[in-house]
């Protein structure tokens, strides 16, 4: 279930970019919604070839089972992918406080989430490895968007949600990338807490 909320009245910018992943525990902040890692596409990792017709891969596990976990789903051709994604979970658990994570890898040609929205959820990863990454709007006081934007390719986002003690500001609102008209595919990332 996602939502969108009323927006609270705070001077904090609810979106913070960083050059590095340290940059993505501003996400415990108050009023900040949204945190940027602005990883450099040179991190691309291989991704396994028919990458575009992957069926969801998606699976709970311990941090140190996630590329494991992946590894078998994907093959040898998947293990530089499965690096990737071990790596983005520690960075998650270690700025959620967590030592299980859900894993969602998934090639989508179609229009998913197309609404605005605030997940239900604590907080959540989203890395698009290719095609468009998820879009976001910034609002004002009123209610009124200031600001939209675009997470790019690569780059590591985490969302405040629902479920985070305060909530969120509902200053920031997300959603997919429209692609299916234009017949693009996306393969995207999602982390959260496990259950």
């Amino acid at each position: 279930m996602n939502a969108i909320l009323p927006v609270a009245d705070v001077a904090v910018r609810p979106m913070h970019m960083a050059d590095v992943p340290d940059g993505l525990r501003m996400i415990n902040r108050p009023g900040v919604d949204l945190a940027i890692w602005k990883r450099p596409v040179s991190a691309t990792p291989d991704l396994p070839a028919g990458w575009a017709r992957l069926e969801a891969v998606q699976y709970e596990a311990p941090l140190k089972a996630v590329d494991a976990a992946l590894i078998d789903r994907l093959g040898a051709a998947g293990r530089a992918l499965a690096r990737d994604v071990a790596a983005l979970a520690r960075v998650f658990a270690e700025v959620a406080g967590v030592s299980r994570v859900a894993v969602r890898l998934e090639a989508l040609e179609g229009d998913a989430c197309r609404r605005w929205h605030v997940d239900y959820k604590r907080l959540r990863l989203l890395c698009t490895y290719a095609g468009p990454g998820t879009v976001w709007c910034e609002r004002d006081a009123a209610g009124a968007v200031i600001a939209v934007g675009r997470q790019r390719r690569l780059s590591v986002g985490i969302y405040k949600g629902l479920l985070y003690p305060g909530g969120p500001s509902g200053r920031l609102l997300h959603r997919s990338p429209r692609i299916a008209a234009a017949g693009r595919r996306r393969l995207i990332l999602c982390i959260d807490e496990a259950d």
